[in-house]
């Protein structure tokens, strides 16, 4: 049995279409990140202001390292389905609505937007967003260090050590996938 001949019209609309809801995703995406950074910003204001006003317990600054982890594997997700989004725009999207319209100029924002930042310029929100997560962590621990004396006070590190190399490696992992 032949396969029906294809309407390029519904095809194209169906990309079209695919393209709106996956824009949609996008920001949607990048809606939620920005707020798991003012989160995580909050969240260190406090808890550092806490500290530092009040001359309180230096072991407080030991729950950054475990809120900044969450928040950061968190953030990572959320930048991560942005690339993967933004790639299969350009990749796959882009390249039908071509074909289907039969002009390559259609559909190039993706590709202009690379090629309109440099390399730097496509790093530097990942580079901030992965130091304010790991950085504050490590930060965090280091000056907690000295004054740990209880199993809890252990535990509370050794958890914020697991949480700051999982963030360090995702958002390594992702700059590497943004270069």
């Amino acid at each position: 049995m032949d396969a029906p001949d294809m309407n390029v019209g519904k095809a194209a609309d169906s990309v079209l279409a695919e393209y709106s809801a996956l824009r949609a995703e996008l920001l949607h995406k990048l809606g939620a990140q920005s707020t798991i950074i003012n989160l995580n910003l909050t969240a260190i204001a406090g808890i550092a202001g806490i500290v530092i006003a009040q001359k309180a317990d230096i072991r407080l600054l030991l729950l950054l390292p475990m809120i900044s982890g969450a928040l950061g594997l968190l953030a990572y997700d959320a930048a991560r389905d942005v690339t993967t989004i933004a790639r299969y725009i350009r990749d796959q999207l882009a390249p039908l609505v071509a074909q289907y319209v039969g002009d390559r100029r259609l559909f190039q924002y993706e590709a202009h937007l690379l090629q309109d930042r440099g390399v730097l310029r496509r790093l530097l929100p990942s580079v901030v967003t992965g130091l304010v997560f790991p950085g504050i962590s490590l930060g965090c621990l280091y000056v907690a260090w000295p004054y740990l004396q209880t199993p809890l006070d252990w535990t509370a590190w050794g958890l914020g050590t697991v949480l700051l190399t999982l963030n360090a490696t995702a958002w390594l992992t992702l700059w590497q996938r943004r270069v």
